[in-house]
C-alpha cells in the first residue's frame, strides 16, 4: 500500500471575499466524502481571501472536481509554500496572461486526446494552448481559465497545480 503524504495547497475560488460564499463553501468542505480527514481554513492574503487545504495529493483532484460540480469556480491552484507567485484577482480580471496547468498523465496519448476534446468544447472561449510533458499552458484571461479548469475537473482530469506564472521558465534543450 503506498501511503501519501499530505500537503498545503493554497486555492483561490471566485467570490471568497463574500461570506455567504465562505459559509457555502464551508459546508460542502464538511460533507465531502474523502479517503483521509480534510482540513481547512480561509485566509486573507493580499486583501483576498485564499482557502488553504491539508489535503493528500492524490485527493486534490476529487475535491476540484467536488467543488466544480457545485459550481464553485476556481482560479488558481498551488502549493502553499509558492503561495507568494499567486497574483490578486483584480490584477488578472481582463488581461490574457499564461496559465500552467500540472496534469498528471498527460504524456499518455489518451489522456492528451481527453484534454484536447475538453479544451474544444469550450469553443466559445478564446485561448491558445501548448501541451507539454505534464503541462498545459494555456493563454486567456481569468474568466475563461475558471472556465476551463471546472471543465477538466469535471471531466476527471487530474490536476496538481493551476496558476500564472510570475516569470517565464527558461526552456532548456538538448543538441544530440
Amino acid at each position: 500500500m503506498l501511503i501519501d503524504k499530505l500537503e498545503d495547497y493554497s486555492i483561490q475560488i471566485a467570490e471568497l471575499n463574500r461570506r455567504k460564499i465562505r459559509r457555502q463553501i464551508e459546508h460542502l468542505l464538511k460533507n465531502v466524502n474523502l479517503p483521509s480527514p480534510l482540513q481547512h481554513e480561509f485566509y486573507k492574503s493580499q486583501k483576498a481571501y485564499i482557502l488553504r487545504v491539508h489535503i493528500q495529493k492524490q485527493a486534490l483532484p476529487y475535491l476540484l472536481s467536488f467543488l466544480s460540480f457545485h459550481r464553485i469556480t476556481i482560479y488558481q491552484v498551488i502549493r502553499t509554500k509558492f503561495e507568494n507567485e499567486l497574483f490578486a484577482i483584480d490584477q488578472l480580471a481582463h488581461i490574457e496572461r499564461r496559465f500552467d496547468f500540472y496534469i498528471d498523465g498527460l504524456t499518455d496519448p489518451f489522456i492528451k486526446d481527453k484534454v484536447i476534446e475538453v479544451l474544444h468544447q469550450g469553443t466559445k472561449l478564446q485561448m491558445k494552448y501548448t501541451l507539454r510533458k505534464n503541462v498545459l499552458s494555456l493563454t486567456s484571461t481569468l474568466e475563461d481559465v475558471g472556465a476551463i479548469l471546472s471543465l477538466l475537473s469535471r471531466h476527471h482530469i487530474d490536476i496538481y497545480q493551476a496558476y500564472a506564472p510570475s516569470q517565464p521558465q527558461a526552456h532548456i534543450t538538448r543538441i544530440s
